[in-house]
This record gives structure tokens, sequence and C-alpha cells, in this order.
């Protein structure tokens, strides 16, 4: 049996168990990874993670691994709509206030999280399809507009009436958006794909940043998945109560739960993506209070065509295997046990 972190093991034995067990089930596929997440996830116990198993430690119990599972993700996703989906993304931000997402709040927070370097880009993934349902517009002409945009703004020469455009466009897409926590990668760690834009550049960053959703041959065969890319400065990140902008490592607790996430050690300050290809450097990655994204920050617009290989447990393991190399023992040695079959 894995050593389950102390949030866990005392907080709920019985979920502890099952996410154990869930963890060595293979027959469950890439689902005994989203387990082992759970376990990876070393913190002390605090007001979240109890909050946390208040919420999942009782509705998590099918006697089968697969209905188990099954609860998991659907109870995980109440708790991200009533904990961190409560309010609506604004220009301003509140720590204090009530419908603050819990990932940011003050008494789950230690004193230095943050970041204070104010020098740092940051690169956030949207789906243009999104942005045009959610804005009432068609998809064609989203992706159209977004890439005129991106285009004149790279060349040094901006189509101001396609930019007057896309900002009323962008506004009606996020006036009606949660404030759950953004997801952003830093942007020197991709800087090479996006500064290229080489062919096949939305299907190697969708690897790079273990965004297993957007596979096309799953949802829109033979049509592709639109995305678009913004490039921000960090300093559009509110900060915290302590004066450090809330840049933050993800855990566990702040998204949906996806079979392509790792959790990674606490002291890295910073999350990584599993790599979907698996041969690349780790890309760091954070989650952040939501913020309205701008016209200006519109960077480049494209179609991800490429599958995603459903199996990812050799990328799980070059994964482990990089963290390795920046981890402390205690970490290694989490990693070994919880995921053992990845290394015989």
């Amino acid at each position: 049996m894995t050593s389950s972190p102390d949030w866990l093991s005392v907080g709920s034995p019985v979920l502890a168990k099952i996410l154990d067990d869930l963890g060595t089930q293979t027959d469950l596929g890439a689902g005994r990874f989203v387990a082992r997440n759970f376990l990876l996830e070393e913190r002390p116990p605090d007001a979240r993670t109890q909050r946390y198993v208040n919420v999942v430690g009782t509705r998590v119990n099918g006697t089968r691994p697969a209905e188990a599972l099954e609860q998991l993700y659907a109870v995980h996703s109440e708790y991200i709509l009533r904990n961190l989906s409560q309010g609506s993304r604004a220009n301003s931000f509140d720590q204090e206030a009530a419908d603050c997402p819990e990932t940011f709040r003050g008494d789950v927070l230690e004193p230095d999280a943050g970041m204070a370097d104010g020098n740092v880009e940051l690169g956030r993934v949207e789906q243009v399809g999104r942005i045009g349902e959610d804005s009432g517009e068609g998809v064609d002409s989203v992706r159209s507009l977004l890439s005129r945009v991106a285009e004149g703004r790279r060349d040094g020469s901006p189509d101001i009436r396609a930019e007057k455009e896309l900002r009323y466009l962008l506004q009606g897409w996020q006036q009606g958006l949660h404030n759950r926590p953004m997801r952003a990668f830093l942007w020197e760690d991709l800087e090479s794909v996006l500064s290229r834009l080489e062919d096949g550049w939305p299907d190697k960053l969708r690897d790079r940043l273990g965004m297993i959703e957007l596979d096309p041959m799953r949802r829109r065969p033979g049509l592709g998945i639109d995305i678009c890319v913004f490039r921000y400065s960090i300093k559009r990140v509110p900060k915290g109560l302590t004066g450090r902008r809330l840049v933050l490592r993800p855990t566990i607790f702040d998204e949906v739960l996806s079979e392509a996430f790792c959790t990674s050690p606490p002291k890295r300050d910073v999350g990584h993506p599993v790599d979907l290809r698996g041969f690349n450097g780790l890309v760091r990655e954070v989650v952040h209070p939501a913020i309205n994204l701008r016209v200006e920050e519109v960077w480049a617009a494209g179609t991800v065509r490429r599958g995603v290989d459903p199996d990812i447990a050799s990328a799980r393991t070059l994964h482990l295997l990089k963290l390795a190399e920046f981890c402390d023992e205690s970490f290694q040695d989490r990693f070994g046990r919880t995921d053992e079959d990845l290394f015989r």
C-alpha cells in the first residue's frame, strides 16, 4: 500500500484507501493516474483539504473500481463548481470576497505563496469554439478575426478595425464567464514554438501542455480544434494580501480531473504539464486568479489536427524521470511507490 499524505490519511482514511486501491487498477488505464495524483499531493492538513475530504470523502463509495472512479470525477467536478466558480470574471480581485476561489483564499495559502518577479510573461490557450459559443458569434468569423488581429500585431501593423471588432467580441465572451482559476504557462518555456509558428505548432503546443482534451480524433474527426494563444505580463495578475502576485503551483484541487495531469513537488512553486509525446523538456505551469484577456494580448490562432495516443503511460514515465532531476528524495520515493508499475 502507498503511504497517503497526511491531509488524506488524517482527513479521510476511507477515501485514502479507495484512492490507493484505484491507483493500482491497471484495468482503469490512464484513469489510475488520477488517483495517484492525490497520493502525490504533499501538503499539511489545512482548511482547504478538510473541506475537500468533507465533500468528497463520503460520496466515493463504489464497490467496483470503474464505478468509484466515475464517482470521483463527478464529485470533484461538483467541488470545483461550488468552491472555485461561484463568482464572475471581473476587472478587480478581492481575496477576502465570499466568492473568491478557494485556491486563493488566505486561510489556505502559505505566507510566501506567489511570485515577486514582475518581468515574467505568461501564456494562455483558449478554444475558439467556446469563445464563439459564449459570445454568440459564429466560430468561422471568430477564428478569422483572431487570426487577422494576431498577424497584425506580430507584424507590427495592427488592423485597427479588426481590433475594435474583437474588443467587443472578447468583452461579450468574458462577461459571462466564471472566476475559476486560470491555467497559464511561462512564455519563455515555449517561446521557440510560438515565435516561429511553424507548420503543426498547435499540435506541438497541445502536446507540450498536456492538453489531452484537445483531441480532434475524439471530438471533431477530420475537422480539427481551433485554438488561440494569449501572451501577457505577470503584472496583470492581482496581488494577494502579502503583496506577492497570486501565481501558484497547480494542485489536484484546482481543476477538473485529468489523467494527463501530474502533481509536481510543492517546493517547485510551479507545476509541469505532462508532455503527451514525452521527449521535450519540462514546461513550467501556474494557476492565477481569472483576468479579462485583452485584444493586445492575442498572439496566434491555429488548429489542432493530430490525434492523441490515449495510452499516456510512457509519457507519464518520462515526465516523472524529468521531475526526478529537480525533486527531493521524499517525492522520488513517493512516486516510486505510486507509479511502481511504470518503472518495472
